[in-house]
Protein backbone atom coordinates (compact mmCIF):
# COMPACT_ATOMS: atom_id res chain seq x y z
CA UNK A 1 0.00 0.00 0.00
CA UNK A 2 1.12 3.08 -0.93
CA UNK A 3 0.98 6.75 1.17
CA UNK A 4 -1.21 7.65 -1.66
CA UNK A 5 -3.84 5.22 -0.30
CA UNK A 6 -3.05 6.30 2.63
CA UNK A 7 -3.88 9.63 2.22
CA UNK A 8 -6.91 9.27 0.31
CA UNK A 9 -8.89 7.74 3.47
CA UNK A 10 -10.71 9.21 6.41
CA UNK A 11 -8.69 7.65 9.26
CA UNK A 12 -10.05 9.91 12.17
CA UNK A 13 -11.05 7.34 14.63
CA UNK A 14 -14.11 8.53 16.72
CA UNK A 15 -12.36 8.10 20.49
CA UNK A 16 -9.62 5.84 21.78
CA UNK A 17 -12.45 2.79 22.36
CA UNK A 18 -9.39 0.18 21.32
CA UNK A 19 -7.28 1.51 23.87
CA UNK A 20 -7.41 0.01 27.50
CA UNK A 21 -5.67 -0.14 31.18
CA UNK A 22 -3.31 -2.99 32.11
CA UNK A 23 -6.62 -4.36 34.93
CA UNK A 24 -9.33 -4.27 31.98
CA UNK A 25 -6.77 -6.04 29.64
CA UNK A 26 -6.29 -8.66 32.26
CA UNK A 27 -10.06 -8.92 32.98
CA UNK A 28 -10.45 -9.30 28.88
CA UNK A 29 -7.76 -12.19 28.95
CA UNK A 30 -10.15 -13.93 31.84
CA UNK A 31 -11.49 -17.45 30.82
CA UNK A 32 -8.93 -16.82 27.11
CA UNK A 33 -6.68 -19.06 25.82
CA UNK A 34 -3.61 -17.11 25.35
CA UNK A 35 -0.25 -17.14 23.26
CA UNK A 36 2.65 -14.19 23.63
CA UNK A 37 4.34 -13.17 20.97
CA UNK A 38 7.12 -12.12 23.52
CA UNK A 39 11.19 -12.14 24.52
CA UNK A 40 13.10 -11.09 27.96
CA UNK A 41 12.04 -7.32 27.30
CA UNK A 42 8.37 -8.74 28.09
CA UNK A 43 8.82 -7.70 31.49
CA UNK A 44 6.44 -5.61 33.44
CA UNK A 45 7.95 -2.15 35.34
CA UNK A 46 9.32 -4.27 38.46
CA UNK A 47 11.00 -6.29 36.14
CA UNK A 48 8.59 -9.48 36.18
CA UNK A 49 8.15 -11.11 32.84
CA UNK A 50 4.77 -11.24 31.64
CA UNK A 51 4.73 -15.57 31.50
CA UNK A 52 5.00 -15.67 35.16
CA UNK A 53 2.67 -13.02 35.48
CA UNK A 54 -0.05 -14.35 32.95
CA UNK A 55 0.00 -17.81 34.62
CA UNK A 56 -0.11 -16.31 38.10
CA UNK A 57 -3.62 -14.72 36.72
CA UNK A 58 -6.63 -16.37 37.44
CA UNK A 59 -8.73 -18.22 34.41
CA UNK A 60 -5.88 -17.05 32.17
CA UNK A 61 -4.82 -19.71 30.38
CA UNK A 62 -0.98 -19.36 28.45
CA UNK A 63 -0.54 -21.83 25.66
CA UNK A 64 1.95 -20.91 23.59
CA UNK A 65 5.03 -18.73 22.95
CA UNK A 66 5.84 -17.21 19.74
CA UNK A 67 9.78 -15.50 19.55
CA UNK A 68 10.70 -12.84 17.32
CA UNK A 69 14.12 -11.90 15.90
CA UNK A 70 17.30 -12.99 18.47
CA UNK A 71 14.80 -15.60 19.89
CA UNK A 72 12.58 -15.71 23.37
CA UNK A 73 15.33 -15.17 25.71
CA UNK A 74 17.31 -12.63 22.95
CA UNK A 75 20.55 -14.13 22.83
CA UNK A 76 20.75 -15.48 19.70
CA UNK A 77 21.48 -13.58 16.53
CA UNK A 78 20.41 -16.25 13.75
CA UNK A 79 17.64 -17.82 12.18
CA UNK A 80 15.82 -19.65 15.01
CA UNK A 81 14.01 -23.14 14.99
CA UNK A 82 11.01 -23.94 16.94
CA UNK A 83 11.58 -25.15 20.16
CA UNK A 84 9.57 -26.01 23.41
CA UNK A 85 10.65 -23.81 26.90
CA UNK A 86 12.72 -25.70 29.03
CA UNK A 87 11.31 -23.47 32.09
CA UNK A 88 7.69 -23.52 31.30
CA UNK A 89 6.97 -26.56 29.02
CA UNK A 90 5.64 -24.59 26.06
CA UNK A 91 5.92 -24.42 22.98
CA UNK A 92 8.20 -21.80 21.46
CA UNK A 93 7.70 -21.48 17.64
CA UNK A 94 10.26 -18.97 16.02
CA UNK A 95 9.05 -16.26 14.14
CA UNK A 96 12.65 -15.46 12.36
CA UNK A 97 13.33 -18.35 10.48
CA UNK A 98 11.74 -20.57 8.42
CA UNK A 99 8.62 -18.42 8.94
CA UNK A 100 7.86 -14.76 9.81
CA UNK A 101 3.73 -15.32 10.36
CA UNK A 102 2.14 -17.82 12.78
CA UNK A 103 0.96 -20.55 10.84
CA UNK A 104 -3.06 -21.97 11.18
CA UNK A 105 -2.02 -24.54 13.18
CA UNK A 106 0.03 -22.50 15.55
CA UNK A 107 -2.91 -20.60 16.74
CA UNK A 108 -5.42 -23.29 16.90
CA UNK A 109 -7.55 -23.03 20.09
CA UNK A 110 -6.71 -19.77 20.87
CA UNK A 111 -8.62 -16.61 21.88
CA UNK A 112 -6.29 -14.36 21.80
CA UNK A 113 -2.96 -13.41 21.02
CA UNK A 114 -0.91 -10.83 23.59
CA UNK A 115 2.11 -8.71 21.85
CA UNK A 116 4.60 -7.84 24.53
CA UNK A 117 7.83 -6.43 22.56
CA UNK A 118 10.07 -3.14 23.61
CA UNK A 119 10.86 -1.56 20.43
CA UNK A 120 13.25 1.21 19.73
CA UNK A 121 11.21 3.41 17.23
CA UNK A 122 13.13 2.10 13.67
CA UNK A 123 11.46 1.16 10.57
CA UNK A 124 14.07 -1.70 10.34
CA UNK A 125 13.83 -2.80 13.54
CA UNK A 126 11.87 -6.55 13.11
CA UNK A 127 9.75 -6.19 15.81
CA UNK A 128 7.29 -4.04 14.26
CA UNK A 129 7.22 -6.30 11.36
CA UNK A 130 6.56 -9.38 13.48
CA UNK A 131 3.66 -7.97 15.45
CA UNK A 132 2.13 -6.83 12.12
CA UNK A 133 2.51 -10.56 10.56
CA UNK A 134 0.84 -11.77 13.94
CA UNK A 135 -1.64 -9.03 13.43
CA UNK A 136 -2.83 -10.28 9.80
CA UNK A 137 -2.62 -13.83 11.32
CA UNK A 138 -4.52 -13.03 13.99
CA UNK A 139 -7.37 -11.47 12.26
CA UNK A 140 -7.23 -14.24 9.70
CA UNK A 141 -8.32 -17.16 12.54
CA UNK A 142 -10.66 -14.56 14.34
CA UNK A 143 -8.21 -14.28 17.19
CA UNK A 144 -8.25 -11.54 19.70
CA UNK A 145 -5.03 -9.43 19.63
CA UNK A 146 -3.39 -7.20 22.42
CA UNK A 147 -0.90 -4.88 22.47
CA UNK A 148 1.22 -4.42 25.91
CA UNK A 149 2.35 -0.99 24.83
CA UNK A 150 6.24 0.28 25.59
CA UNK A 151 8.02 3.29 25.34
CA UNK A 152 9.50 4.63 22.42
CA UNK A 153 13.24 5.20 23.70
CA UNK A 154 14.02 8.02 21.30
CA UNK A 155 10.87 9.85 22.11
CA UNK A 156 7.57 9.87 20.15
CA UNK A 157 8.19 13.24 18.52
CA UNK A 158 10.81 13.01 16.24
CA UNK A 159 10.44 11.59 12.55
CA UNK A 160 13.42 11.35 10.31
CA UNK A 161 14.18 9.63 6.99
CA UNK A 162 12.93 9.02 4.01
CA UNK A 163 9.41 6.76 3.73
CA UNK A 164 9.83 3.43 2.14
CA UNK A 165 8.82 3.01 -1.17
CA UNK A 166 5.83 0.53 -1.94
CA UNK A 167 7.88 -1.58 -3.56
CA UNK A 168 10.66 -2.15 -1.93
CA UNK A 169 8.81 -3.09 1.61
CA UNK A 170 10.31 -6.11 3.19
CA UNK A 171 10.78 -7.94 6.52
CA UNK A 172 12.89 -4.87 7.59
CA UNK A 173 10.26 -2.25 6.60
CA UNK A 174 6.60 -4.23 6.57
CA UNK A 175 4.84 -1.11 5.58
CA UNK A 176 5.85 2.57 3.94
CA UNK A 177 7.33 4.14 7.25
CA UNK A 178 9.83 7.14 7.58
CA UNK A 179 12.60 5.47 9.32
CA UNK A 180 11.92 7.13 12.58
CA UNK A 181 8.46 6.75 12.68
CA UNK A 182 7.64 8.56 16.31
CA UNK A 183 5.17 5.97 17.39
CA UNK A 184 4.78 3.16 19.66
CA UNK A 185 3.88 0.04 19.15
CA UNK A 186 -0.04 0.49 20.56
CA UNK A 187 0.32 3.57 17.89
CA UNK A 188 1.73 1.50 14.83
CA UNK A 189 -0.88 -1.31 15.82
CA UNK A 190 -3.81 0.96 15.68
CA UNK A 191 -2.31 2.70 12.38
CA UNK A 192 -2.05 -1.24 10.82
CA UNK A 193 -5.29 -2.16 11.79
CA UNK A 194 -7.26 0.58 10.76
CA UNK A 195 -5.04 1.44 7.50
CA UNK A 196 -4.86 -2.05 6.27
CA UNK A 197 -8.49 -2.81 7.12
CA UNK A 198 -7.72 -5.72 9.27
CA UNK A 199 -10.56 -5.50 11.00
CA UNK A 200 -8.77 -7.16 13.93
CA UNK A 201 -10.63 -7.36 17.64
CA UNK A 202 -7.89 -4.97 19.05
CA UNK A 203 -6.72 -3.62 22.38
CA UNK A 204 -3.93 -1.55 23.12
CA UNK A 205 -2.71 -1.49 27.01
CA UNK A 206 -2.03 2.22 26.84
CA UNK A 207 1.01 3.21 29.32
CA UNK A 208 -0.02 5.29 32.22
CA UNK A 209 2.49 7.93 32.45
CA UNK A 210 4.49 7.95 29.49
CA UNK A 211 5.15 11.49 27.75
CA UNK A 212 5.64 12.24 24.02
CA UNK A 213 9.19 14.26 25.01
CA UNK A 214 10.26 11.29 27.30
CA UNK A 215 13.33 9.62 26.36
CA UNK A 216 13.40 5.99 27.86
CA UNK A 217 15.84 6.88 30.33
CA UNK A 218 13.27 9.79 31.69
CA UNK A 219 10.56 6.73 32.06
CA UNK A 220 10.45 4.34 34.92
CA UNK A 221 10.82 1.38 32.98
CA UNK A 222 13.79 -0.29 33.25
CA UNK A 223 16.53 -0.81 29.49
CA UNK A 224 16.26 -4.32 28.96
CA UNK A 225 18.69 -4.48 26.22
CA UNK A 226 16.58 -5.08 22.77
CA UNK A 227 18.84 -7.21 21.18
CA UNK A 228 22.86 -8.51 21.86
CA UNK A 229 23.53 -5.26 19.21
CA UNK A 230 21.64 -2.89 21.27
CA UNK A 231 23.15 -2.49 24.96
CA UNK A 232 21.68 0.72 25.84
CA UNK A 233 19.96 4.07 25.15
CA UNK A 234 22.89 5.69 23.28
CA UNK A 235 23.11 3.09 20.92
CA UNK A 236 19.57 3.62 19.95
CA UNK A 237 19.93 7.36 19.93
CA UNK A 238 22.45 6.78 17.10
CA UNK A 239 20.57 3.46 15.58
CA UNK A 240 18.46 5.31 12.78
CA UNK A 241 21.36 6.58 11.04
CA UNK A 242 24.34 4.26 11.25
CA UNK A 243 22.07 0.66 10.79
CA UNK A 244 22.08 2.28 7.19
CA UNK A 245 25.38 1.36 6.89
CA UNK A 246 25.01 -2.24 7.32
CA UNK A 247 25.85 -4.69 4.82
CA UNK A 248 28.43 -2.31 3.39
CA UNK A 249 32.19 -3.16 3.42
CA UNK A 250 33.43 -1.13 6.42
CA UNK A 251 32.46 -1.75 10.39
CA UNK A 252 29.82 -0.80 12.26
CA UNK A 253 30.66 -1.53 15.36
CA UNK A 254 28.94 -4.85 15.99
CA UNK A 255 31.19 -7.20 17.92
CA UNK A 256 32.29 -4.14 19.97
CA UNK A 257 30.95 -2.56 23.35
CA UNK A 258 29.80 0.40 20.86
CA UNK A 259 28.19 -0.65 18.49
CA UNK A 260 26.72 1.62 15.75
CA UNK A 261 28.35 4.10 17.54
CA UNK A 262 31.80 2.65 15.83
CA UNK A 263 32.11 3.24 12.41
CA UNK A 264 35.65 2.20 10.47
CA UNK A 265 37.55 -0.29 8.78
CA UNK A 266 41.46 -1.01 7.87
CA UNK A 267 41.82 1.44 4.99
CA UNK A 268 40.04 4.09 6.28
CA UNK A 269 42.33 7.44 8.25
CA UNK A 270 40.99 8.11 10.98
CA UNK A 271 42.09 11.87 11.75
CA UNK A 272 40.86 12.84 8.22
CA UNK A 273 37.57 11.69 8.57
CA UNK A 274 37.17 12.94 12.00
CA UNK A 275 38.15 16.44 10.90
CA UNK A 276 36.24 16.55 7.74
CA UNK A 277 33.17 15.07 9.12
CA UNK A 278 33.49 18.08 12.11
CA UNK A 279 34.19 20.86 9.87
CA UNK A 280 30.37 19.99 8.91
CA UNK A 281 28.86 21.80 11.72
CA UNK A 282 26.21 18.97 12.18
CA UNK A 283 24.42 19.82 15.50
CA UNK A 284 24.66 17.93 18.68
CA UNK A 285 27.44 15.52 17.61
CA UNK A 286 31.32 15.38 18.04
CA UNK A 287 33.39 12.76 15.94
CA UNK A 288 36.08 11.33 17.44
CA UNK A 289 39.17 9.78 15.83
CA UNK A 290 39.67 5.92 16.87
CA UNK A 291 40.79 2.76 16.47
CA UNK A 292 39.16 -0.86 17.10
CA UNK A 293 39.21 -4.50 16.91
CA UNK A 294 35.43 -5.87 16.11
CA UNK A 295 35.32 -9.42 17.50
CA UNK A 296 32.41 -10.27 14.96
CA UNK A 297 30.91 -9.35 11.71
CA UNK A 298 32.72 -7.34 9.17
CA UNK A 299 36.31 -6.75 9.55
CA UNK A 300 36.50 -9.41 12.13
CA UNK A 301 40.01 -9.05 14.07
CA UNK A 302 40.83 -6.78 11.93
CA UNK A 303 42.61 -3.26 13.24
CA UNK A 304 39.74 -0.31 12.13
CA UNK A 305 40.30 3.50 11.98
CA UNK A 306 37.87 5.30 11.92
CA UNK A 307 35.33 7.80 13.48
CA UNK A 308 33.61 7.56 17.41
CA UNK A 309 30.01 8.77 16.94
CA UNK A 310 29.72 10.83 20.66
CA UNK A 311 25.63 12.64 20.58
CA UNK A 312 26.41 15.84 22.80
CA UNK A 313 23.31 16.64 22.77
CA UNK A 314 20.32 14.40 22.04
CA UNK A 315 17.65 16.60 21.60
CA UNK A 316 19.26 17.96 18.80
CA UNK A 317 20.90 15.61 17.12
CA UNK A 318 19.68 14.36 13.76
CA UNK A 319 20.85 10.22 13.36
CA UNK A 320 19.44 10.46 9.71
CA UNK A 321 21.02 13.43 8.51
CA UNK A 322 24.83 12.54 10.13
CA UNK A 323 24.83 9.32 8.61
CA UNK A 324 23.90 10.92 5.50
CA UNK A 325 26.45 13.28 5.86
CA UNK A 326 28.96 10.37 7.09
CA UNK A 327 27.82 8.19 4.37
CA UNK A 328 28.71 11.35 1.37
CA UNK A 329 31.92 11.99 2.87
CA UNK A 330 33.19 8.03 3.15
CA UNK A 331 32.11 7.55 -0.39
CA UNK A 332 34.12 11.17 -1.29
CA UNK A 333 36.93 10.03 0.57
CA UNK A 334 37.15 6.19 -0.71
CA UNK A 335 34.85 6.08 -4.03
CA UNK A 336 37.50 3.73 -5.21
CA UNK A 337 37.02 1.39 -1.55
CA UNK A 338 33.56 1.82 -0.91
CA UNK A 339 31.41 -1.48 -1.46
CA UNK A 340 27.79 -1.14 -0.88
CA UNK A 341 27.40 -4.71 -1.05
CA UNK A 342 24.34 -6.15 -1.79
CA UNK A 343 21.89 -4.20 -4.42
CA UNK A 344 18.59 -5.66 -2.92
CA UNK A 345 19.89 -5.21 0.66
CA UNK A 346 20.67 -1.52 0.60
CA UNK A 347 17.34 -0.78 -1.47
CA UNK A 348 15.45 -2.47 1.06
CA UNK A 349 17.65 -0.74 3.96
CA UNK A 350 17.10 2.78 1.99
CA UNK A 351 13.82 2.07 1.67
CA UNK A 352 14.16 3.15 -2.39
CA UNK A 353 17.13 2.70 -5.27
CA UNK A 354 16.80 6.54 -5.27
CA UNK A 355 18.94 6.91 -2.50
CA UNK A 356 22.28 5.04 -3.33
CA UNK A 357 22.19 6.93 -6.79
CA UNK A 358 22.08 10.00 -5.73
CA UNK A 359 25.04 8.98 -3.47
CA UNK A 360 26.65 8.14 -6.08
CA UNK A 361 26.15 11.08 -8.19
CA UNK A 362 26.95 13.56 -5.28
CA UNK A 363 23.93 14.97 -5.03
CA UNK A 364 24.69 17.51 -1.66
CA UNK A 365 23.16 15.77 1.15
CA UNK A 366 20.30 18.44 1.91
CA UNK A 367 19.29 18.15 -1.13
CA UNK A 368 18.63 14.51 -0.70
CA UNK A 369 17.23 15.31 2.38
CA UNK A 370 14.65 18.36 1.30
CA UNK A 371 13.43 15.59 -1.05
CA UNK A 372 11.84 13.71 1.25
CA UNK A 373 10.44 16.27 3.46
CA UNK A 374 6.65 15.86 1.41
CA UNK A 375 6.06 12.23 2.01
CA UNK A 376 7.16 12.63 5.24
CA UNK A 377 4.13 15.17 6.19
CA UNK A 378 2.07 12.91 4.31
CA UNK A 379 2.86 10.12 6.63
CA UNK A 380 2.86 12.67 9.47
CA UNK A 381 -0.94 13.50 8.51
CA UNK A 382 -1.87 9.39 8.75
CA UNK A 383 0.07 9.42 11.96
CA UNK A 384 -1.95 12.00 13.72
CA UNK A 385 -4.56 10.02 13.99
CA UNK A 386 -3.67 7.13 16.00
CA UNK A 387 -1.65 9.16 18.39
CA UNK A 388 -2.51 7.96 22.20
CA UNK A 389 -0.06 10.00 24.59
CA UNK A 390 0.11 13.93 24.49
Amino acid sequence: MSLQRYQAKNLRRDGQENVVSLSDALNHLRGCRVGLVGNHTSVMQDLQHLVDVLRDCEDVALKVLFAPEHGFYGEMDVELDSAIDPRTGLPIHSLYGARRKPEIEMLAGLDVLLFSIQDVGVRFYTFVSTMYHCMVAAAEQGIGFVVFDRPNPITGMRIEGNVTEAAHTSFISVTPLPIRHGMTIGELALMFNDVYEMGLDLKVIQMPSWDRHHWFDQTEWRWVMPSPAMPNLDTAIVYPGTCLFEGMNFSIGRGTSRPFELIGAPWMDAFRLADAMNEKGLLGTFFRPTFFVPTYRTHKDTRCAGVQIHVTDREVFEPVRMAMALLAEIRGQYSGVLDWGSEERVHRKMGSPLVRKQVEAGVPVEKILEGWAAERKEFEQVRKDFLIYD
